[in-house]
C-alpha cells in the first residue's frame, strides 16, 4: 500500500508537469528511494507509456501498473504486475512475477484480457483464462492455461 500510496504522488506530481513539456522531450523519470517511474511521451505530447521499476526482494524489476495510450490519449493496454517468492526466504532470483494484462480498443471497451507468469530471467507462461472480445463486447474466444507456478 505504501507503494502504490507513493506512486501516486509521484504520478500526479508527473501528469502535473505535463502542460509545462514541450513535444520534444520524450521521456520523463524519477527516481525514488525504491522506485523509477517512466513516462514517455508521443510526438504530439500527449502520453504514450507509464512504467515503474522498483526493488522487490533485492532485484530491480516491474512493478505496480504499467499503461499504455495511443496518439490521442486513448487507454490500449493496462499490466499490473504482481511479483512473489515461492518460499519466504528465497532470493530475488526466485521471484515469480504474475502480469494481468488487459488490452482495450480505441473505444475503451476491453478487447483481450490475459495473464502470464515468468520466473525471473526466465520464460514467459500463460496461465488463466485467456479471453478476447468483439468491439461490441462480446466474447470471440476463451482458452484456458494451467498455472505453472502458486503462492
Amino acid at each position: 500500500m505504501k507503494r502504490i500510496f507513493i506512486s501516486g504522488i509521484i504520478l500526479m506530481s508527473l501528469l502535473a508537469c505535463n502542460s509545462s513539456l514541450s513535444a520534444q522531450e520524450k521521456i520523463y523519470q524519477t527516481e525514488g528511494p525504491s522506485s523509477f517511474v517512466s513516462i514517455e511521451y508521443h510526438s504530439n505530447g500527449k502520453i504514450k507509456n507509464i512504467t515503474e521499476q522498483g526493488n522487490e526482494f533485492g532485484c530491480i524489476m516491474a512493478v505496480g501498473t504499467e499503461f499504455h495510450f495511443d496518439s490521442n490519449g486513448a487507454l490500449l493496454k493496462r499490466i499490473k504486475y504482481d511479483n512473489w517468492l515461492p518460499k519466504k526466504d528465497e532470493g530475488c532470483h526466485s521471484t515469480i512475477q504474475d502480469k494481468y494484462i488487459i488490452e482495450f480498443y480505441p473505444s475503451g471497451k476491453i478487447k483481450e484480457q490475459n495473464q502470464i507468469e515468468s520466473a525471473y530471467e526466465g520464460e514467459e507462461m500463460h496461465f488463466g483464462d485467456w479471453v478476447k472480445y468483439s468491439e461490441d463486447g462480446k466474447e470471440i474466444s476463451r482458452t484456458t492455461f494451467k498455472k505453472k507456478f502458486t503462492k
